[in-house]
């Protein structure tokens, strides 16, 4: 895997007069955080990388003015390869809060390079996350016998009286009391089990689940199955009246 240049930064001793010269020849943005003594260097192109200028807080002799940071995965690995190859660690890691961490290195003839590994970004994007159903009842002692005696659910955790979470594939389903079990007259929770679902239909009807038949536009119906096209529903209830079913996909 090809590990890309992905930032650049230039010592000087005025680093407000180098922004500037850059900013006539280049057009670069230039953002002055006079808090961190640096400056962000936004170059515009799509293509390339950006960079930054600062004034080190120590005095000259600095180890080059110009330094390049090459993106890796792992720090350590690569701090290993560049002593392995003569080169001279001067910084092992140091973190950069909320964008990543950095290695500083000499190579053999002393120029000053760099070696970044950027922040691990958290998706708070729903679209990864697992959901859970929920499910009112009435009556919760019924309720186990249903999910986990005829359904086959596995019961995880539970809250006294109040509430039992299931295990269904890599989702739960809290099964909770309420005073409102039975008032949802829309279909709750959905199983997606392709091509096998004759044989689900099967199974759950050996263990007393009794199916639902509706006459819908567009549906035929084959036993307890309604079918359109290629895609196969079998609707039934749990016992305070919620609507369940298991599609083909």
């Amino acid at each position: 895997m090809h590990k890309p240049v992905v930032h650049f930064e230039m010592l000087s001793k005025d680093p407000a007069k180098l922004s500037s010269f850059y900013q006539k020849i280049f057009g670069w943005k230039v953002q002055d955080m006079p808090e961190l003594n640096y400056r962000i260097v936004d170059t515009g192109a799509q293509a390339g990388i950006n960079g930054g200028i600062m004034r080190p807080d120590h005095p000259e002799p600095w180890p080059g003015t110009t330094t390049f940071y090459t993106d890796v995965e792992d720090l350590a690995a690569y701090r290993k390869k560049i002593v392995d190859a003569g080169g001279k660690i001067l910084i092992e890691e140091q973190e950069v809060p909320g964008m990543g961490t950095l290695s500083l290195f000499t190579d053999p003839e002393g120029r000053m390079m760099g070696l970044w590994r950027h922040a691990k970004k958290y998706d708070n994007s729903l679209m990864v996350r697992n959901a859970s159903a929920n499910l009112a009842v009435k009556d919760l002692r019924k309720a186990r016998e249903f999910y986990a005696g005829k359904l086959g659910l596995k019961e995880v955790a539970a809250e006294g009286e109040e509430l039992i979470v299931f295990k269904s594939g890599s989702t739960t389903i809290n099964v909770y009391r309420s005073q409102y079990a039975g008032t949802n007259k829309a279909t709750a929770v959905t199983w997606v089990v392709g091509e096998h679902i004759e044989g689900v239909v099967r199974d759950l009807k050996v263990k007393g689940i009794t199916f639902e038949h509706y006459d819908m536009p567009g549906m035929k119906r084959e036993g307890d199955i309604h079918t359109d096209g290629d895609m196969k529903v079998a609707w039934f209830k749990d016992p305070d009246g919620n609507i369940l079913n298991v599609v083909s996909g």
